[in-house]
C-alpha cells in the first residue's frame, strides 16, 4: 500500500533540498533526478517524487492556502506506511513557504495559534505518561527529542523544584536538566515549556521519592486545549503523545481535557470552577491504576493487553483504536472533548459505562486501586502490596483473625521469624482470608525500601517454611512474583486489635 503526500511550494526545488521533507535521522540517498522525476532510497525503500508541476491557485486545496497561494507542486509517494516522513525542520523545510499536504490534511505548517487574551477561561489538555526507570530512556530524553521532532513548542524552557524557575534549557541543553533531576531534593523537577500552547510540566525524580515509586516514573505536561480542535495541531500532538510514549516504553499514558483554567499569561491557572484532571499517581505508590473517568486519549503498554482485550474486541461507536507493538492507542473523540462529554448519557443524565473494567481503575483522589487489582504483569507493585500466586490456605481456624495473639500463634514460626528479622517494620502478624488472601499487619518506619526487605523476606520465609514442620497451610503456597493473579494491601497500625478480611 503506497501514501501519497503533496508538497506545494512557489518555486521549483532542487533534489537536494527535497531531502529536507525527512527526518534527519532517516537515510536518504538520491537515486536518479530527471526534470520531472526524482528517486530518493529512504530506508528499505525508494520514494518517488513527481514535479515539478504548475498548479493555479484554484487547485491548491482551501487549507493550504494560508501558507502558499500557488505555483508548482510536487507528488511524493512511498510504499509502505509513511512513517520515514515527519514535520520538516523550518530549516530544511521546502522554502520554509510550502505545505506539506496529504488526505488528511495540511501535515505542515500547523496554522497559527491565536493565543487567548489574558485571564481568559480555556480549556487544558494534561498529557501524562507512567513508567519505570529500568525501561527505555530517560523520560525527559524523550520529551526533549520528540519535542523537537513532533512539537517545538514542548520543550522545555526554564526548569527547577522551586519557584521562581531558575535553570535555563536553552543554556544547558537537556544535559542541565538531567542533571538537575538526579540532584533534586524533591519529588519533582519542574519545566516551563518554549511556547503556545504548550505551557508547562513536570517529571518525578529519582531522588528523595519514597517506597516504590523509585522504580517508577511520571512526566506531566499540560498545553492549552483550544488550538488543537484544528486536525493539523491535532495530528501533531497525537505524534508528540504517541512518540514519547513508544520512546519510554511507557506502561500507560493520557490525554485530558478539563475545562474552566485561566489562561495567566505563558501559564494556566485554577480557581474554584475549574475541572480538575483525575488522579493515578501518589509520591508512595507510584501508578495507581487507570483513569477513574473516560479521558480523550490512552496509549497501553503490551502487558494491558489481555486485560482489556474484551472491552476493545467491539469498542463503542466514534472509539479509534490503533495497535502496535509497543502499545496501544484508544482515542475516543476526533476534537478535544472533556469527562462530560465523553461519559454516556440518557435523558441529559450520565450514566455508567464506556470505560474499563473497575478493577483496573483507580479507586479516587490518589488512592490506590481495589485489593483485587489488575495491572500489567512487567509493573511492579506498589510497596503496600505484595503479590502472590494462587494459594490454597486452608486449614487455619476463621477465629484466626480475631486478635493479634490468636494471628501470632495461627501463623506460627513465620510470623516470630517477621518479628526477628523485620523489626524496622515492625510486623505483629499476619492473617489468612476466607478467600485464600495472605494480609500482613504492621507499622512502617521511615526507612524507604523496608517494604522491599519484607517482601523478599516474606518469599524467602515462605519458600524456607515449605516441607519442614510449616503448617499444612503453608507448604502448599507456592511464590512466584513473575504470575501474580493475587493481591493483598492490607496494612495496619500495630496497635490495632483485629484483622483486615478481604
Amino acid at each position: 500500500m503506497a501514501s501519497d503526500l503533496t508538497v506545494y511550494c512557489r518555486k521549483p526545488l532542487p533534489a537536494a533540498r527535497l531531502r529536507g521533507l525527512f527526518d534527519a535521522d532517516v537515510d536518504v540517498d538520491v537515486e536518479s533526478v530527471d526534470d520531472q522525476r526524482v528517486l530518493l532510497r529512504a530506508g528499505s525503500g525508494t520514494v518517488t517524487i513527481d514535479g515539478p508541476s504548475a498548479v493555479p491557485v484554484e487547485d491548491v486545496p482551501a487549507d493550504a492556502r494560508t501558507s502558499v497561494s500557488g505555483g508548482h507542486s510536487y507528488l511524493v509517494t512511498v510504499p509502505g506506511s509513511p512513517v520515514t516522513f515527519t514535520r520538516p525542520s523550518r530549516a530544511g523545510s521546502p522554502r520554509r513557504r510550502g505545505v506539506l499536504h496529504s488526505v488528511e490534511g495540511v501535515l505542515w505548517p500547523a496554522p497559527k495559534a491565536t493565543r487567548p487574551a489574558r485571564d481568559s477561561v480555556v480549556e487544558r489538555i494534561t498529557l501524562a505518561w507512567y513508567g519505570q526507570s529500568a525501561a527505555g530512556p530517560n523520560p525527559l530524553a524523550a520529551l526533549w527529542e520528540q519535542a523537537r521532532r513532533q512539537l517545538p513548542e514542548a520543550r522545555p524552557r526554564r526548569f527547577g523544584e522551586w519557584e521562581p524557575l531558575k535553570g535555563n534549557a536553552t543554556e544547558t541543553g537537556l544535559a542541565g536538566m538531567e542533571q538537575a533531576r538526579e540532584a533534586a531534593t524533591q519529588t519533582r523537577l519542574f519545566f516551563t515549556c518554549a511556547g503556545y500552547p504548550a505551557t508547562e510540566g513536570f517529571v518525578s525524580t529519582r531522588s528523595g521519592v519514597d517506597g516504590n515509586s523509585r522504580h517508577h516514573w511520571m512526566l506531566q505536561l499540560e498545553v492549552v486545549g483550544e488550538p488543537f480542535a484544528d486536525p493539523t495541531w491535532r495530528r501533531r500532538l497525537e505524534a508528540f503523545f504517541r512518540g514519547v510514549a513508544q520512546a519510554t516504553s511507557t506502561l500507560y499514558a493520557k490525554a485530558e481535557v478539563t475545562g474552566g483554567a485561566i489562561f495567566s499569561g505563558g501559564r494556566m491557572a485554577s480557581n474554584a470552577a475549574t475541572e480538575k484532571a483525575g488522579v493515578e499517581w501518589s509520591k508512595e505508590d507510584g501508578f495507581l491504576g487507570l483513569p477513574q473517568a473516560p479521558v480523550w486519549w490512552s496509549w497501553f503498554s503490551p502487558g494491558y493487553r489481555p486485560l482489556i482485550a474484551g472491552d476493545l474486541a467491539s469498542p463503542p461507536r466514534g472509539w479509534r483504536v490503533a495497535d502496535a507493538p509497543s502499545g496501544t492507542f484508544v482515542g475516543l473523540a476526533e476534537a478535544p472533548a472533556t469527562v462530560r462529554e465523553l461519559r454516556p448519557h440518557v435523558f441529559g443524565k450520565p450514566v455508567p459505562g464506556g470505560w474499563f473494567a473497575s478493577n483496573l481503575l483507580t479507586r479516587g483522589s490518589g488512592r490506590a486501586c481495589s485489593a483485587s487489582c489488575a495491572r500489567p504483569a512487567s509493573f511492579p507493585e506498589p510497596r503496600t502490596e505484595i503479590p502472590m500466586q494462587d494459594a490454597l490456605l486452608d486449614g487455619l481456624p476463621e477465629h484466626a483473625a480475631e486478635d493479634t495473639n490468636t494471628l501470632l500463634g495461627a501463623v506460627g514460626p513465620f510470623a516470630q521469624q517477621m518479628l526477628e528479622k523485620n523489626r524496622g517494620f515492625h510486623p505483629f502478624g499476619a492473617a489468612i482470608g476466607r478467600d485464600g488472601e495472605l494480609t500482613l499487619l504492621g507499622a512502617e518506619n521511615d526507612q524507604t525500601r523496608t517494604a522491599d526487605e519484607l517482601y523478599g523476606f516474606l518469599l524467602e520465609s515462605l519458600r524456607a517454611e515449605r516441607g519442614r514442620g510449616a503448617p499444612a497451610a503453608w507448604r502448599s503456597i507456592r511464590p512466584t512474583p513473575s504470575s501474580v493473579t493475587r493481591w493483598c494491601s492490607r496494612w495496619t497500625s500495630p496497635r490495632a486489635r483485629t484483622a483486615w478480611w478481604p
